[in-house]
């Protein structure tokens, strides 16, 4: 009779420390934190300031109200992930598992209390019915693609406390025709009610959609700031001096474009995948083109070139497949890797003289869709001057160079010591052979030898190619 006692006593021991253990929910990542708990349609932890964090939604209403308290504990955040649906199976308390099926989906609005202070990266991402958000006063922080994809999103109302926003937190809301910052923000603003968010201090649009219009006094387009966004066209005004990366990137529906003369430089994948766009104008103040800045914009024909460009970077224009007429100016001194690959109706270049580096398959080539190989394309050209880049990058890549005659004196380049339009080690050691009396400079180029400008040619003019190469000096 005792063991039976003892046995029914160390059994109840054991089922009472059960029912003390708070729920565990079974997480997304399958690694949520002892402290979670569930009530009524929401999951939340405790955070380590007693207040309370909501993790995951079960519910599937359309209009969604987040509680400012759940089970006595202030609700100051939106957790990572907490809206956006993976399946996984849901906890038994609510019956079937919903494997496969977005809670997220019906809800097409959702009020946030004045208590969150945070919306965490993911929060919201893919609710695809969401029609409005109004951040409220109390939020400071909303991280990384919180809204991204909420394809319905018509409007955001953005409170007067919100000091940072993370890259793509609304990337591709596609609908979005309204954004508004409250005016006592002192972080951000949308000023003469451009639709847009505006980081004050640096006069940098970070958010547009797709009725913004750019103010005269913004004088930088922030990264990713109309990404996956549904412009039809841009104007972008000469106070702008800076375009970010993917600024303008996958709108799909972008017809046309132009880039006020103040741009100084178009950073990485500014307009690529836009694939209708078809007119182009370049400010005449643009000095550098990103790597990717139009890559994929399979509709863009004709494009010219600002005279203050020098650099065009790698992938720049590839797959520009109707890119027809290409002015390259006499500005641009390098040319990337691949920078005009797969432009396929592109069938003749010319390169000026300035061009001292080519990259590799930068022009003439495309894939062959049966051997899956790069290949020259059918009869493609190059126009160039002998002796200088153009007529390098021909002869290497088995390319047709048709000359436009010699270099002159005056025009050739200084540390150019074997005459192939750049400067490389190779030239250093043409110098050293020229020495030795192995190689002969000729005597038209001995002037753009003398890089140590010291009327003389030595062991120094190589030792100085050696030393531009290697950054320690800027130029000759």
């Amino acid at each position: 009779m005792k063991r039976i006692i003892s046995f029914l006593i160390a059994l109840l021991m054991v089922v009472s420390a059960i029912f003390a253990v708070p729920f565990t929910a079974y997480a997304k990542d399958a690694q949520v934190s002892p402290t979670s708990y569930i009530s009524g349609d929401f999951e939340y932890t405790v955070l380590s300031d007693g207040t309370a964090q909501i993790t995951n939604y079960f519910g599937f209403k359309n209009e969604v109200i987040i509680p400012s308290v759940i089970d006595s504990y202030t609700v100051t955040s939106i957790g990572k992930n907490a809206f956006y649906y993976e399946p996984w199976p849901a906890p038994a308390k609510f019956g079937v598992a919903q494997t496969g099926v977005s809670r997220c989906v019906p809800i097409t609005d959702i009020t946030i209390p004045n208590t969150v202070t945070s919306i965490e990266s993911y929060a919201f991402i893919w609710c695809k019915n969401l029609v409005g958000v109004t951040i409220p006063d109390s939020v400071k922080n909303i991280g990384f693609m919180a809204f991204a994809y909420c394809d319905s999103l018509s409007y955001l109302l953005v409170g007067s406390s919100l000091q940072s926003i993370g890259t793509n937190a609304f990337a591709s809301c596609k609908s979005l025709e309204t954004i508004l910052v409250n005016q006592n923000n002192k972080v951000y603003d949308s000023r003469e009610n451009c639709n847009a968010i505006i980081e004050t201090s640096t006069n940098s649009l970070i958010v547009g959609c797709k009725k913004t219009v750019i103010p005269e006094s913004v004088t930088s387009i922030g990264d990713y700031a109309f990404y996956y966004g549904d412009l039809d066209r841009v104007q972008i005004p000469k106070s702008v001096t800076s375009i970010g990366e993917y600024a303008f990137a996958y709108n799909k529906n972008l017809y046309s474009a132009s880039i006020g003369d103040c741009v100084k430089s178009i950073d990485k994948g500014a307009f690529s995948n836009c694939e209708n766009l078809k007119y182009l104008t370049v400010g005449n103040s643009v000095e550098s083109i990103g790597d990717y800045a139009f890559s994929d914009c399979k509709n863009l024909s004709y494009v010219t070139i600002s005279n203050l460009v020098e650099s065009i970077g790698d992938y720049a224009f590839s797959y520009c497949q109707n890119l027809r007429d290409l002015i390259i100016v006499d500005s641009v001194k390098s040319i990337g890797d691949y920078a005009f690959f797969g432009c396929t109706n592109l069938v003749e270049i010319t390169i000026p003289k300035s061009v001292t580096t080519i990259g590799e398959r930068a022009f003439g080539y495309v894939i062959d869709d049966i051997n899956l190989d790069y290949v020259v394309t059918d009869g493609f050209t190059i126009y160039g001057y002998n002796s200088t880049e153009a007529q390098r990058y021909a002869n290497d890549n088995g390319i047709k160079f048709v000359s436009l005659g010699d270099v002159s004196a005056d025009e050739l380049i200084v540390g150019d010591a074997d005459g192939d339009g750049r400067v490389t080690i190779i030239d250093a050691t043409f110098i050293q052979r020229h020495l030795a009396q192995l190689e002969i400079i000729d005597e038209d180029r001995l002037t753009c030898v003398d890089t140590d400008k010291d009327g003389l040619i030595s062991v120094m003019d190589a030792t100085q190619i050696q030393r531009f190469l290697a950054q320690v000096i800027p130029s000759f």
